[in-house]
């Protein structure tokens, strides 16, 4: 890990296919540095925790999002088709990102109503996590006012998507959804 440079990573992901490995190499690396962002698999149910205590910030469990998955085929194969298609496949033209708000931006302040995103930009803000509680709040209300650190999931197109960091102040070249 010193090697690689884990003092000054940003991020790690942690995705052996062992749980003792993965919470091992977890713990060493977050006490290498603590602001690490950390992606940590699990294999077992019960290992969750126990990464998060190791300090993964987030921890994914293949086998439980494949079980969820399968079941979302079964229930709504025609939304499982369309998000597959929108977000795996490329053929149409729109994206699932994330763009969050800056101090001194044009959302800054402004409700849901003022900034009006939908008809000025052509983008849908699909929810909002806010800044401070960490909780994601879906269709978010006209009355709810954006402030600097709001992370905003959004849907459209690429030039939708670009246009709606700009008026939040952020950048555009963003992770996609793949």
């Amino acid at each position: 890990l010193k090697r690689a440079g884990i003092e000054r990573a940003a991020g790690l992901v942690v995705s052996t296919g062992e749980d003792p490995t993965n919470l091992f190499v977890t713990l060493s690396a977050h006490a290498l540095n603590p602001a690490l962002v950390i992606v940590a698999r699990a294999n077992d149910e019960a290992t969750e925790p126990k990464l998060r205590r190791a300090g993964a910030n987030h921890v994914i469990s293949p086998y439980a999002i494949s079980g969820r998955r399968i079941a979302t085929q079964l229930l709504y194969p025609t939304l499982t088709d369309f998000l597959d298609v929108v977000l795996h496949s490329g053929k149409l033209e729109l994206w699932l990102e994330e763009c969050r708000v800056t101090a001194q931006s044009e959302l800054e302040g402004r409700t849901v109503a003022e900034a009006d995103v939908r008809r000025r930009i052509g983008a849908n803000v699909l929810a909002v996590r806010r800044h401070g509680d960490g909780g994601i709040l879906t269709n978010p209300p006209a009355q709810l006012r954006f402030e600097p650190g709001d992370v905003l999931i959004a849907f459209g197109t690429k030039d939708q998507l670009g246009a709606l960091h700009r008026a939040a102040g952020g950048r555009e070249n963003v992770k996609r959804e793949t």
